[in-house]
């Protein structure tokens, strides 16, 4: 009898947790808001953005990279390690991703410590890269819309471009404001 009631203490058996397969995107379906998202992307130019020595004696490094797939291409922003990881060609498996939002309104993917960067075999994506459809030159804007509790609820909207943005211009002005940002703090 003293097993029969050792068997009524034991917590049943679960069975192992079932791992769901991931579900990979497209770069045009890319908005603002998308976070933890999946890409299967094909590397394209990388530039070399910064090269800074902190006053900590570590150094920072930023490049950024034009990554797409058939229907559209974005900007990846790569930090220290991620730079060595990445070669123009490659084709990665981004897990985790985020958008994030510079200039005060072009997005950029960006892989943080919880996100995941893969090479994979050129083979699983012969896809080129659509740099028709560059969703890094598209400048969203703020717009606040009044709610029905008066509350303000902010949005991103999309907003047409009259000119195009060269990618050049941009890191040029980034530039410009971390110098003017370092002479301050200095």
């Amino acid at each position: 009898m003293a097993q029969d009631d050792s068997k009524k203490d034991a917590p049943p058996s679960q069975p192992p947790a079932q791992l769901s397969k991931p579900e990979f995107s497209k770069v045009e379906q890319l908005s603002p808001a998308s976070v933890g998202f999946n890409l299967i992307v094909k590397v394209g130019k990388i530039k070399p953005i910064m090269n800074r020595l902190n006053l900590d004696g570590t150094r920072l490094r930023i490049s950024e990279a034009v990554i797409g797939d058939k229907t559209a291409c974005i900007i990846l922003s790569l930090r220290n390690d991620q730079i060595g990881m990445v070669d123009e060609g490659n084709v990665l498996i981004l897990r985790n991703a985020k958008i994030d939002m510079v200039n005060n309104g072009y997005m950029r993917v960006a892989i943080d410590r919880w996100g995941l960067i893969e090479k994979v075999d050129e083979a699983q994506s012969s896809d080129e890269i659509n740099t028709k459809n560059n969703l890094s030159e598209v400048e969203y804007e703020l717009v606040k819309e009044p709610n029905n509790d008066d509350l303000v609820e902010v949005d991103m909207v999309e907003e047409e471009e009259e000119e195009e943005v060269d990618i050049e211009d941009v890191v040029e002005e980034e530039e410009e404001e971390e110098v003017v940002e370092d002479i301050i703090t200095n």
